[in-house]
């Protein structure tokens, strides 16, 4: 039980970090800042997010696939 409950919190810190990186990249104030700091790289921003967005889904999803935990559902 101590062992589940350990990979449910790690998941659960993973997939928090992940949605706050996704929320701040998504933000106006991010999109400002690059804008600001580097505004030659501005047209390229949505590209670079959308890369970063997927990139940044292999460790949660890694987590998940290499976990020994019974799963929530299965699709029949």
């Amino acid at each position: 039980m101590t062992n589940n409950l350990s990979l449910i919190i790690i998941i659960l810190i993973v997939w928090l970090i992940y949605f706050a990186l996704h929320s701040a990249l998504a933000s106006h104030s991010a999109k400002r800042w690059v804008a600001t700091h580097w505004p030659r790289f501005t047209p390229y921003y949505r590209l670079a997010y959308n890369l970063a967005a997927t990139l940044l889904l292999i460790p949660p999803l890694w987590i998940l696939h290499t976990s020994q935990a019974a799963p929530l559902w299965r699709w029949h």
